[in-house]
């Protein structure tokens, strides 16, 4: 009995079968895992966005609702009191035929006020607030400080960054850095450079999104003597795919604003946050530097590098409440204690 086998070319076209079953579903497989994967590497980007708008947001309603203490009622409470003792004074004199004398007028009253010094005045005092424009903000922020917190930081000499107290009123200030080597340095990627082969000289470039904290006093005594490169360096890479950030004012009288200062407008009742960040798998094939406007920013860009765009508004509690401060004048800064600092 004979028994009738394949023929060749039922066999090609079974093999030709399976090879094209076997090609659909390995392509099948890698289009799922190319899938899997940029929905994990979305899903990481959205939360660190998540996270760093969250810290900003938290910042910016801890900033501190500054509201000048209305002494009117105290000034007429002296005032009446004064006028009294004096009219008192003067008619006890009157009543013994006396006159009140000074001893460094030679008893004329008036010679004391017009021989007077005038009192000493210091530099403006600016009222606590929320200060920026469109690619950076500076927040006074009130929180008590953290457990660590509580030691002075020197400044590092060899780099001239500013050093930082305990105190619970810190200026916090957001903005993204183009990849320099004199500003704010990233240990991390310093490091990763370093153990790479090939390492350039441009290792020591950091860019990204950066996060300064420095006690306010600290802060405001730097700026008014001119010691921006000391800030410039001083601070944290908290981000470095954030290429770049934007910040909104909004005051209902005013409406949105790409500046503010709260000592002339107070604080403002929305402060919107958008952040420009590059994907992980586009930083490696196609980088592209931060500090980018977003203005600048098109689709083609978006799609050719990797953009996304993420936003919020934080709304500031109890400032609609409040009015718009006024500089004050001080009495005069010293400088003892802050060499210690880096100043």
């Amino acid at each position: 009995m004979l028994r009738r086998g394949f023929t060749l070319l039922e066999v090609l076209l079974s093999l030709f079968l399976t090879a094209v079953v076997a090609v659909l579903i390995g392509g099948l497989v890698q289009l799922y895992l190319i899938n899997e994967s940029r929905g994990r590497e979305r899903l990481r980007q959205t939360q660190t966005a998540r996270a760093i708008l969250n810290m900003i947001a938290e910042d910016i309603r801890t900033t501190v609702r500054y509201q000048p203490y209305d002494t009117s009622a105290l000034q007429q409470m002296l005032s009446g009191a004064t006028s009294s003792m004096l009219g008192g004074a003067m008619g006890g004199a009157g009543a013994t035929g006396g006159a009140p004398t000074d001893p460094v007028a030679g008893g004329d009253p008036s010679a004391a006020t017009a021989g007077s010094a005038p009192a000493p005045t210091g530099p403006t005092i600016i009222p606590p607030g929320i200060f920026g424009n469109q690619q950076s903000i500076e927040i006074d922020v009130s929180r008590m400080p953290r457990p660590d917190e509580y030691v002075i930081q020197i400044g590092d000499v060899s780099r001239g960054t500013l050093g930082d107290m305990p105190s619970d009123i810190k200026t916090v200030g957001y903005y993204v850095q183009s990849p320099r080597a004199d500003g704010v340095l990233d240990p991390l990627a310093r490091i990763a450079a370093e153990s790479a082969e090939g390492a350039t000289s441009d290792s020591n470039m950091s860019g990204g999104l950066v996060r300064r904290s420095l006690d306010r006093a600290v802060t405001q005594f730097a700026y008014a003597n001119g010691n921006t490169m000391q800030i410039a360096r001083t601070g944290e890479i908290i981000a470095p795919e954030v290429v770049g950030i934007e910040f909104s004012y909004f005051n209902a009288n005013s409406g949105w604003q790409t500046q503010w200062d709260s000592a002339q407008l107070g604080l403002p009742h929305v402060v919107k946050v958008t952040l420009a960040m590059q994907t992980e798998s586009k930083a490696r094939t196609n980088p592209i530097e931060p500090g980018l406007m977003l203005s600048t920013i098109n689709q083609s860009m978006m799609q050719e590098y990797g953009i996304q765009f993420y936003s919020t508004n934080v709304v500031i509690p109890g400032a609609m409440l409040l009015s718009a401060p006024s500089a004050q004048p001080g009495t005069g800064t010293s400088n003892s204690g802050m060499s210690s600092l880096g100043l």
